[in-house]
This record gives C-alpha cells, sequence and structure tokens, in this order.
C-alpha cells in the first residue's frame, strides 16, 4: 500500500463513524467518503492487491491525486482516534543519548552516553483525543497517576511541532508515532496473517518500537547536564594525572570555591573540619570534612558542590542535614569497637540493621552500624544518605515483599541496585581510607 491514496480507513458519513475496508460492502455500495476531500470511495477488495478504498473514479482519482496525497495518513491518524477507548496501553522505547564535548587542551574530544529511561509498558487513563496540549492540537493525551502524557502523530508533511519539544509544563511526557511504515510492508503483512487494518493499527501503536520516539523526558536535562558533569570529571582527573607527571599540582573548581571560607591549618598536618556543603545542581545540603567529603550524594559528583559554613562544636542547626561525617571509615558500612567491662549485646537477629543498630562482630568486639544503612520492612536493604535500594538477600520471601511494595517486578528492579551494600559494603566511597576522619 505505498500509493497514499489507497485508503484503509473510510468514513461514513451516515454514522460520522470511520470503518475497516473489510466491514463493508464491495465496490460503491460501501458508502464511505475520503476523510481529507470528501470524495465518494470504492471499496476495493480484490485477491491479489491489498483490500483498499480508492476514489470513485479514474478521472476523480487523477483529479484528487496531488490535492488529497495525505488522505491515507489522515485516515489512520482518525481511525487511531477513534478506537482507543478512556485507557490506553502501550509500551515505550527506550530513551538514550551522548554528549560530546571537545577539549582544546586535550586536542581531541570525549564523549558520554546516558540512559533517561529504560523501555516499559505504560497505561494511560483518562485518555482524550484531539486535544490541546501546549496550545497545539495533539493525538491523544492521558494520564499516568498525575502526570500528563501526550501523543503526537507524524507522517510527511506532519512534523513535531517546536512546542512539544520544550513544554511550559516539565511534569509531563511527549512521544512521537510515526506511520511512515504503515503505508507500506505493516498493512501488506497484516493481510497476509489475515489480520484486519485496524488490529493491525492498534497492535503497532501499542508494541511497535521503531516507530516511537521521545520527544520530551522530565529527566532529559537533569540526565544531560550530570553527563557534561562526569566529562568535566573525566578532564580534571586526565589533567592532574598530566600534572602529576610533571610534579605540578592540579587546581580544581573545589579550590576556588573554598578560597572564600576560613580553614584552621596546620604547617605539620591539615586539619580537618566539618562543612556546610550545597549542590548548585541539585540544590541539596550535606555535611562533610573540608578538605574532602564534597561529593554530592544526589548527583554523584563534586564539580557543583560549594562550601557554605564551617561548622562549630555543639552545631546544632544542621542535625537534619545529612552528614558524611558520621558515616564511620572503612570500607564496611559499620565501624568495629571493643565491648565494654560487662556489656551484654541483643541476640535477636530479625531486629538488626532495623531499630537494633549493635551486634556482636567476634568475642570482645562489636560492630556499630552506619546511621545512614538500614534494612527495610519490604525485603530491602537501603543506604539513606544515597537513597539507594538492594534486594536483602538474606531475608526469607524478600523478592515477594519487594515486588508488593514497588508495585511490579519493572519497578522493582528500577530500584535495586548496588548488590554489595545488602553484605553492609559502602557503596558512597566515603572515608575508605582507615584514618581519614582523624
Amino acid at each position: 500500500m505505498a500509493d497514499f491514496n489507497l485508503i484503509p480507513f473510510g468514513f461514513n458519513p451516515a454514522d460520522e463513524t470511520f470503518i475497516d475496508v473489510e466491514d463493508v460492502p464491495r465496490g460503491a455500495k460501501c458508502g464511505c467518503i475520503c476523510p481529507a476531500c470528501k470524495t465518494p470511495l470504492i471499496a476495493r477488495q480484490g485477491e491479489e492487491k491489498e483490500w483498499h478504498f480508492a476514489h470513485a473514479s479514474r478521472k476523480v482519482y487523477e483529479k484528487t491525486q496531488k490535492e488529497c496525497e495525505f488522505s491515507f495518513y489522515l485516515s489512520v491518524r482518525m481511525m487511531a482516534r477513534q478506537i482507543i477507548g478512556n485507557e490506553l496501553k502501550l509500551t515505550l522505547p527506550e530513551y538514550r543519548d551522548s554528549v560530546s564535548k571537545y577539549i582544546p587542551d586535550l586536542g581531541y574530544p570525549l564523549h558520554d552516553s546516558f540512559v533517561i529511561t529504560d523501555s516499559k509498558e505504560i497505561s494511560l487513563t483518562n485518555v482524550s483525543v484531539e486535544t490541546n496540549f501546549e496550545g497545539v492540537a495533539v493525538d491523544i493525551v492521558g494520564y499516568i497517576s498525575d502526570f500528563k502524557f501526550a501523543i503526537y502523530f507524524t507522517h510527511p508533511g506532519r512534523g513535531i511541532p517546536q512546542e512539544l519539544k520544550s513544554p511550559k509544563d516539565r511534569h509531563c511526557g511527549v512521544i512521537a508515532i510515526a506511520l511512515d511504515n504503515l503505508a507500506g510492508t505493516l498493512f501488506r503483512q497484516a493481510k497476509n496473517k489475515k489480520q484486519s487494518y485496524q488490529f493491525a493499527l492498534i497492535e503497532f501503536l501499542s508494541s511497535d518500537m521503531p516507530s516511537k520516539q521521545w520527544v520530551f523526558h522530565p529527566r532529559y536535562e537533569r540526565c544531560h547536564q550530570q553527563a557534561l558533569a562526569r566529562v568535566d570529571v573525566r578532564v580534571e582527573s586526565i589533567k592532574r594525572g598530566q600534572q602529576a607527571r610533571r610534579g605540578k599540582p592540579e587546581r580544581t573548581k573545589l579550590d576556588s570555591a573554598a578560597e572564600n571560607i576560613h580553614y584552621v591549618v596546620s604547617t605539620e598536618k591539615q586539619v580537618k573540619q566539618r562543612v556546610l556543603y550545597e549542590c548548585v545542581m541539585c540544590n541539596i545540603q550535606w555535611i562533610g570534612f573540608a578538605p574532602g567529603a564534597c561529593t554530592c550524594p544526589k548527583c554523584n559528583n563534586h564539580l557543583y558542590s560549594s562550601p557554605r559554613k564551617v561548622l562549630q562544636p555543639g552545631d546544632t542547626e544542621y542535625v537534619n542535614v545529612r552528614d558524611a561525617t558520621q558515616i564511620p571509615p572503612g570500607e564496611h558500612c559499620y565501624r568495629v569497637v571493643e565491648l565494654a567491662e560487662g556489656e551484654v549485646l541483643s541476640e535477636e537477629i530479625e531486629r538488626f540493621g532495623k531499630d537494633l543498630r549493635e551486634f556482636s562482630y567476634r568475642p570482645g568486639l562489636k560492630e556499630i552500624l552506619c546511621p545512614y544503612w538500614r534494612k527495610t520492612d519490604f525485603g530491602m536493604a537501603r543506604c539513606d544518605y544515597l537513597e539507594q535500594e538492594c534486594l536483602n538477600e538474606d531475608e526469607e520471601n524478600a523478592l515477594e515483599k519487594a515486588v508488593a511494595h514497588y508495585g511490579s517486578r519493572e519497578q522493582f528492579e528500577v530500584n535495586n541496585k548496588h548488590s554489595l551494600l545488602y553484605d553492609e559494603i559502602k557503596i558512597c566511597g566515603i572515608s575508605t581510607e582507615a584514618d581519614s576522619a582523624d
């Protein structure tokens, strides 16, 4: 069906609905008209070619061939709008992009790829068709909870409006579905399988991945900036390596920001102080040692970290701020100390990691958990400092609890990260040297 005047769905003016060519009488008795130019149609239902509607006569066909070149796509769009009810299930493609930044000092570009979202199946509710979105007429608008989602059909002569690429409402998603392939093999294959065009269209909309393109995702800008930040981190690392080989220390962005903060410095050893940091990218604050511990716990890089205040002993103003200075030194999420004389520890292992924060390590020693490491009630081990979780493989029925908590296996997989975490092995990278807090 490469000729765009061969129309799969005709408009029935009697009941003002679109109808599949296989659901009407053969020939002019179909009673349908072209959805674009309103010319009467005939239903061609031959033995060899794909079934289709065509304009009523050769004379009319020749007259309307150029004027009505998009009637195929218009009929598909109209039928798609008609068959979509109040709820729509469709599979969305993975959204992946990359950044490239030329570094003059290096003489070559650095690249970083990033994933904004994985492929997933969604259900749109409260669906409306042919509606206004960001001042543009779009084909479908629905909701995922309170998250608005728009679908725009494209074809030759109908590109993506600029307004959809940068909507004012950033709490939304937009995808485009290209209808181009429907004019070729897809409908022919559907006919060979003895499927109706309507069924083929439903299957196409819900599961065809190559036709779908992300136009806007609310996480894109953040992921893009993080990728650029990772490139900058690599640049600084390469430069520091080059400087080290030449025996010259490299000045970092943190050095410049820290010039406005007064530190107590000893000529023998630099004294570490508790400092309030802020990430200008994520707009969060945390406490860490200076120098050091300046990596943002949210975006996991230090390029946008800025010291705000040196904290004094007894300062309680920021007790609810994440405090990296409370994270125990070493490679694990606990510190090992000697038992006090006569001290007796609880042996209720099921409470460990929840309300029980100390447990026997070996005779005469105990482990004290990091204040940010804990076990949840839904089968996961969690680092509250990084807000990261992984399956607690030691807990019975942990997977079933976690899937029930997240609502689906797919959402569980999104949150199941850093498998070492459940074994109390650090993932934050803070104070990994035993004397880092000295």
